[in-house]
């Protein structure tokens, strides 16, 4: 889809001040925590742990920060998230409204596992574009994979370590620090399964609530339908390449133009693999010297990573940015933006 006068106005974003040195959590953790290929040399440093900080409450950090730099009213909220937040049956975006003192807006929970960020943008692009009045949208995600359902070092699945943190992106008409030139999903239900594995969609009682393994529902699956790695592996480089296809198209750019490739911390090799070759792109143009130091922070590491080249000075006026990943579904989504500011937050 080619977006209509779009534009990322500021980045705020939110990472916790302890940071967890992953050769010392080796030493302190059991080795039966660890699969022996999990950390590799070269693969992830560190990452960033909250504590018992709520994601939302983080979010709202982040929101704080974008919203002084932009200087302008919202009319409308979306909270993208990979997983839910709060109780269950308690909306998100109410709770971040109510925390930044913001009323009588539109709010909406998006949830898009690790792509909720890139839904998020997707969705808000089409609000602005039809809302007659409408100017701003704020776009707000966070992630705290310190609770009880989740396992840092293996839910997320095998080589990749979750971290906490929090992001937000101020969306509006009439300039910025970047111009979003198009953004795409597409959904390939016939892998929807990877994500659930042999669960069951209904439980009449909960028992003793299930620890997140994705790396067991993926071999469940692969196992259950067919599937080697490598198959499973060709299709979600296919299907990206897909969606990355179109979104450069829209843009009228050739994957030559990108100057920086964001993609989630999942580890160098499925991002070399599944996004990089494939584009005739060199490692080094992806953010994953950035990502293995705070981790993947769910739908936060599109935004994490920008913030990152912006504050650091690696992106210039006129340099094009590709964003792409995947998420359950099977989602793969891309949007491509084009420095307009100085780069400076």
């Amino acid at each position: 889809m080619k977006t209509r006068e779009l534009y990322i106005k500021a980045v705020g974003t939110y990472l916790p001040e302890n940071m967890t040195d992953i050769k010392e959590a080796r030493k302190t953790k059991p080795a039966a925590e660890f699969e022996e290929d999990l950390f590799d040399d070269g693969e992830y440093v560190s990452i960033s742990v909250a504590g018992d900080t709520p994601a939302v409450d983080m979010a709202v950090h982040a929101a704080r920060d974008a919203l002084k730099v932009a200087e302008e009213p919202v009319q409308i909220l979306f909270h993208a998230s990979m997983v839910q937040q709060g109780p269950e049956g308690w909306s998100s975006a109410g709770y971040i409204l109510r925390e930044l003192g913001l009323s009588n807006l539109g709010g909406f929970d998006i949830v898009q596992g690790a792509n909720s960020v890139l839904g998020a943008l997707e969705i808000a692009s089409g609000w602005l574009a039809v809302v007659p009045d409408a100017r701003n949208a704020l776009v707000t995600t966070a992630l705290n994979a310190g609770s009880a359902e989740f396992d840092r070092w293996h839910s997320a699945g095998t080589s990749i370590v979750l971290g906490d943190g929090a992001a937000a992106i101020v969306l509006g008409k009439g300039g910025g620090i970047a111009r979003v030139e198009a953004v795409n999903s597409l959904m390939f239900p016939e892998l929807e399964g990877i994500h659930r594995g042999t669960l069951p969609l209904f439980e009449k009682d909960l028992g003793i609530r299930r620890q997140v393994d994705l790396s067991v529902r993926f071999k469940e699956f692969a196992l259950t339908n067919g599937f080697g790695p490598m198959d499973l592996l060709t299709q979600i480089t296919n299907m990206n390449t897909e969606v990355v296809q179109r979104s450069l198209k829209d843009a009228q750019l050739e994957a030559g133009d990108i100057a920086r490739v964001i993609h989630q911390h999942v580890g160098p090799m499925m991002i070399d693999l599944s996004v990089m070759r494939p584009l005739g792109l060199p490692l080094s143009k992806s953010t994953w010297d950035y990502g293995q130091t705070v981790g993947h922070v769910g739908s936060c590491d599109y935004l994490l990573s920008l913030g990152y080249l912006l504050n650091t000075g690696q992106l210039s006026v006129g340099d094009h940015v590709l964003l792409t990943g995947c998420a359950p579904g099977f989602n793969v989504a891309s949007a491509i933006l084009t420095i307009t500011g100085d780069g400076a937050q």
